[in-house]
Formats: C-alpha cells, structure tokens, sequence
C-alpha cells in the first residue's frame, strides 16, 4: 500500500490514464470479470507478503515467503527479462530459479546479460522452448515463427528426475497456455509424481490469451484451474 500511494503522488497522470485503460478493459471483458467472482481466498494467511514490494507485473503475493525450507526450488514459466521475484525468494528463502520463456530468445545480448545476472542467485534460463501443450506448435505473442511446446510433465520430470519431485513454487505466467501447465500439474499430483508448496498463476481468457490455442480455453476451463487444486493439496490464499 505504501508504494502504490508513493508511485500514486509520484506519477498522478499516469494513474489516472491506468484507472481509464482498466475500466475499458473490464468493460471489454466484463465476462470473463463477472465468471471470476465465483472464487475467493478462503484460507487466510497471515503471514502473506508481495514479493518484491513494488508495483508492475512481475512481484507476487506469497504466503511465508521466507518459511519455505531448504533447498527451495522455484520454477518460473514466463519472465520477460523480469526476475525480481526470483531475487526476492532468494533473498527470503534461498530459492533457486528455472527460468523458462523462449520469448527471450530473439534477444541473444540481452539474454546474455540477462542470464549472467540470475546466475548469481544460482538460477538457469531455458529459452529453447515454451511450456503448455506437449507436442503442439503455437504463435506466442504475435510472433511470426511458431514456438515447440512443451508439457509440464516432460519439462518437470527431465529436470528433477525420479519417481517423485517437490517443487517449492510453481510460478506460471505464459499468457493463456496456463491451463495445458495446470492439467499436466494436477494430474502429476494426482499420481503422486508432484508436490507443490505454492502455486501462483495468472489466468486469461477470451481476447486475453497471447498464446496457444484460444478456442480450446473456457469458462470450463478457469472452473477447473480451481477446483482441481485440491489434487494438488491447494487452497486458494489470494486473488
């Protein structure tokens, strides 16, 4: 609250071009607004923290963020040279980033640099391919060529092999492909193959979705982005 006050007196013209751009877009989308209403948090916790505690897209709202034990593993679907979360679970927790956005690739120098710094907070960068439905070729972002995709599953089990895995915090932000991630999650552990500490995910639908195949994503499929959490032992702490 203090930085939004702060960037609020700092920035008062930009806030309310924001305010104007977020009414039109909920307007545009006051479906997809109004099918949102049927989730709340129903577990409070009170030790939930944004992390780091600034505005933009890249901080998160964590629950102990610095309970989490060791060795804390994060992977993180979706970057765009963002990786301020990584360094504040970090810094509260020793976590340990895979970072995995192939939208970084068409900028080999500043991947370069990009990787170079997140090395320090022993994270690795994959941009060799996307995560959502095994198998399929999409347009991400409006991109001309079309990107791999790969399964949670696959990029998961290829990663940390074994029987089972234990992922600290699954952090998926990969514009509308999030429900393809969430099925192969769920399912994994549903089959006792994964555990996952937290999960925090940003959810599209209708002109929102960038990627995959948008006329596969429902309201059915936000329904079940929720309730089948609980394979994963989940409760809803924020929204």
């Amino acid at each position: 609250r203090d930085a939004f006050d702060a960037s609020r007196r700092s920035h008062p013209k930009w806030f309310r071009n924001q305010t104007f751009i977020l009414f039109a877009a909920a307007r545009a989308n006051h479906w997809y607004q109004n099918a949102l209403d049927n989730w709340e948090p129903w577990y409070s916790c009170d030790l939930e923290e944004r992390l780091p505690t600034r505005l933009h897209d890249g901080p998160k709202w964590v629950c102990g963020a610095a309970f989490h034990p060791t060795p804390c593993n994060l992977v993180s679907l979706g970057s765009n040279f963002d990786a301020s979360f990584e360094r504040a679970m970090h810094e509260a927790a020793g976590c340990r980033s895979y970072i995995v956005d192939p939208t970084l690739a068409p900028f080999p120098r500043k991947l370069q640099a990009f990787s170079s710094s997140v090395e320090k907070i022993g994270a690795h960068v994959n941009v060799s391919f996307g995560v959502g439905k095994d198998g399929t070729l999409v347009h991400i972002m409006l991109e001309k060529n079309k990107t791999r995709m790969v399964g949670l599953r696959r990029l998961l089990t290829e990663r940390y092999p074994g029987p089972t895995r234990h992922i600290s915090i699954l952090k998926v932000d990969v514009e509308g492909a999030e429900y393809d991630v969430l099925r192969d999650a769920y399912r994994m552990c549903a089959d006792g193959e994964l555990t996952i500490d937290q999960l925090l995910v940003e959810v599209h639908a209708g002109l929102a979705i960038k990627s995959g195949n948008r006329l596969e994503y429902t309201v059915r499929d936000l329904h079940a982005a929720f309730a089948d959490a609980d394979r994963c032992d989940l409760l809803l702490h924020h929204k």
